[in-house]
């Protein structure tokens, strides 16, 4: 079976969204960054035990508890997500612990920052080695002045700082480039096919999950005429269609800056009702866990219209080769009774095992933690 995208386009998105931007600008900054200003050697490192760390070591532990689920049930695609999502929180932990500031100011805590990151560039290279070959993870290996072999390869069931301190690193170098507009036109003209030869070559996944979910993105918010203190009356574009959608979020959301602008999630096959006699044609994702409320929010590249899927699953309706959909009219009932919650990473799943995503990249919640319904 060859692999198929729907578009070159969504190819080229891919690459140039999520392994360079995600997974390839975090192992470069942490090569990088340990070159330039430590000479190669892995740092002095403290350990785990900082805020910063113990959150990380904490996260990357669920989702690769998550990660060998997927991979022991043979969901390939949903392991790749989690895959994907070590490295976002890579990137993360960076950015918080902002070593390039540190370094003057705690030079302990900046050591402690890049020696950690550079232990999870290791674990992302033999994480990734099912889905990217050895000659990928033996890259990454050679940058980190390792040896790979399959005994070093084996992928953790828990994150271990396994690179001492006072190694020596080899040369950082980039692992993806970007595919400009040019490329694409040149790889769908050398491996253009027909519509036919294609769907014969994709392989249908058996669809269980019944949600029409697309990215929306609110262009404006309205007062609600008998609801002033609740509901807001959103407009949100969804790509080839705009649509009035009646929200509960007032009490979080107070002013209209605070939503405007925003990527939610929209669910598009609910029945239409009106909310305090005001249609609403559809209904915006949040997440909440005691006292705390938040929106579900898309992935920042992801634009207007976009399917979300869970995991691999995908509508029974939905062509070979994810052509058409034809997703069923849910009563809110029948959508309140999927199991939506907030996993590893503030991560949307269904079923606790399939993450919310937009062409493998997480959607994700903010203002609450892991084990919020989704609602």
């Amino acid at each position: 079976m060859t692999i198929c995208y729907k578009q070159w386009d969504d190819l080229a998105a891919k690459n140039n969204n999520e392994l360079l931007a995600n997974l390839g600008n975090f192992i470069n900054r942490a090569t990088t960054f340990c070159k330039t200003k430590y000479d190669g050697v892995v740092p002095e490192c403290l350990g785990l035990s900082g805020p910063l760390e113990a959150k990380l070591e904490e996260d990357l532990n669920e989702i690769l508890r998550q990660y060998h689920a997927c991979l022991e049930a043979v969901s390939i695609k949903a392991g790749l997500i989690h895959a994907m999502s070590l490295s976002r929180l890579g990137n993360v932990y960076l950015q918080e612990g902002a070593p390039w500031k540190t370094i003057k100011s705690d030079p302990s805590a900046a050591a402690t920052c890049v020696a950690v990151a550079l232990n999870l560039v290791r674990l992302l290279a033999v994480v990734f080695e099912p889905y990217m070959g050895s000659d990928f993870s033996g890259k990454i290996f050679k940058m980190l002045g390792l040896v790979h072999s399959s005994a070093t390869n084996g992928i953790p069931d828990s994150f271990q700082l396994t690179i001492p301190s006072g190694h020596k690193i080899g040369e950082p170098e980039l692992l993806f480039k970007t595919i400009s507009d040019e490329e694409v036109v040149a790889l769908r003209a050398r491996f253009a096919g027909t519509q036919d030869e294609a769907k014969a070559n994709v392989t249908a996944v058996e669809a269980v999950f019944p949600a029409d979910l697309r990215v929306g993105q609110i262009l404006e918010v309205s007062e609600h005429p008998e609801s002033t203190d609740r509901l807001w009356v959103l407009t949100v574009d969804l790509g080839a269609e705009k649509r009035q959608v009646v929200a509960g979020v007032r009490e979080f959301y107070p002013t209209p800056a605070e939503l405007i602008g925003r990527k939610v999630v929209i669910v598009c096959n609910l029945k239409p009702v009106k909310l305090k006699n005001v249609d609403s044609q559809g209904m915006m994702l949040a997440a909440s866990k005691k006292e705390d409320f938040g929106l579900l929010q898309a992935p920042e590249q992801a634009h207007p219209g976009a399917r979300v899927f869970a995991g691999e699953l995908c509508n029974a309706g939905e062509e070979s080769g994810g052509v058409g959909f034809t997703y069923p009219t849910l009563e809110l009932k029948e959508f309140q009774k999927l199991s939506l919650t907030i996993g590893a990473g503030l991560v949307g799943m269904f079923k606790k095992t399939n993450p919310l995503n937009v062409d493998g990249a997480p959607v994700t919640a903010e203002g609450v933690s892991e084990g919020a319904k989704i609602k």
